[in-house]
């Protein structure tokens, strides 16, 4: 439970909480200046961090109620001596605490007790001289897979992903830190003044300098999308886009300059200009698959095509840290394992050969 305390800034220098011994308390002075915005953005601070007391000036207040700031209990005015001509206001704020997901990270695994792990595993896995049908390769398969996490797991410990640490990114220059001091002077200096042509200069300031941090960002990320060449900075790409659950695509410009209004309307648009030429078809007939049986002939040529060689150069031009499948079974897996599980995966590449 975070604690919140309204303030004011007349006896902050004077408050002092003291912690708790052995316990980290932290302590967040703003001043939320009737903002929802603002508001929104320091709920979600409290609830990431418990051990946090806020002293907060001027909360958002709507028809005579401090809003923003769910599951709010206990609200009342303390009767404590605040040292000023202030009152304290004091409340409870309930949030759901959210503990991070430990996770495995393949960089701290022990590569080399994986790999006498996996060799003692896969003997017990029988390497099956013939299949007689798919239940065969998928129990095989499915043994296999069991060997390589299995040793994943006891060479790989269980570890808590760090907070993620704000960032300003690529963006951010010695221009915009100029201009963010030069604004900081000038309220500064408004504010003790109270003159009008200091207030002007001010506000002059604070928009130029809001306009170059929108500017710096569409031209990072605007450079950023026009430099992509390789598979991985699309992955980055992808993982930006899957960083929020819900994502609205927006509006695009079509080539006679009006605008997409529906999701269907710009998936069509992206479609037809990445894929010029594309037919797009609302019903699919997918065409029904044939079974073969092999012949002899077939597997003299899967004979030929897979071999022990082939195999382990693939497997070495693998990128070791490649997302995992619905196997869980990542690259570096197959990379890193004893040479016996490439006398397995030879056997049943030739059969689906």
């Amino acid at each position: 439970m975070s604690q919140v305390i309204l303030t004011t800034p007349s006896y902050l220098a004077m408050m002092a909480l003291p912690a708790p011994p052995r316990t980290q308390l932290k302590i967040t002075q703003i001043n939320l200046q009737h903002s929802q915005t603002a508001t929104a953005n320091l709920r979600r601070l409290l609830e990431g961090k418990t051990k946090t007391v806020a002293l907060i000036q001027e909360p958002w207040i709507r028809k005579g109620r401090i809003c923003g700031l769910s599951n709010i209990e206990d609200w009342h005015v303390s009767d404590d001596v605040s040292c000023s001509d202030h009152r304290w206001i004091k409340y409870n704020l309930e949030v759901t605490l959210t503990s991070p997901i430990p996770r495995r990270n393949p960089r701290k695994m022990n590569r080399g007790r994986y790999e006498l792990l996996t060799a003692e595993k896969l003997k017990g896995v029988v390497l099956p001289d013939n299949h007689e049908g798919t239940e065969d390769i998928d129990n095989h398969i499915n043994q296999i897979t069991d060997c390589l996490i299995t040793s994943f797991e006891q060479t790989c410990p269980l570890s808590s992903p760090r907070a993620r640490q704000f960032c300003k990114g690529h963006w951010w220059g010695p221009e915009l830190e100029k201009l963010r001091r030069r604004v900081r002077k000038l309220f500064n200096r408004a504010k003790n003044t109270c003159l009008e042509h200091h207030w002007d200069a001010y506000k002059q300031a604070q928009y130029h300098y809001k306009r170059r941090i929108r500017i710096r960002k569409k031209e990072c990320w605007r450079r950023f999308c026009t430099n992509i060449e390789t598979n991985n900075q699309a992955n980055r790409v992808k993982n930006i886009l899957c960083s929020e659950p819900v994502h609205n695509l927006g509006n695009l410009k079509k080539p006679d300059g009006t605008y997409t209004k529906t999701d269907l309307e710009t998936s069509e648009l992206l479609i037809t200009t990445h894929f010029p030429g594309c037919q797009i078809e609302r019903i699919v007939a997918w065409e029904e698959e044939s079974k073969k049986t092999p012949v002899m002939v077939d597997w003299i040529t899967a004979k030929e095509i897979v071999t022990h060689d082939k195999v382990i150069w693939a497997i070495s031009n693998f990128l070791p840290y490649k997302s995992a499948g619905l196997d869980k079974v990542f690259p570096g897996l197959l990379r890193w394992s004893d040479r016996k599980l490439i006398d397995h995966l030879v056997s049943i590449y030739r059969l689906w050969s």
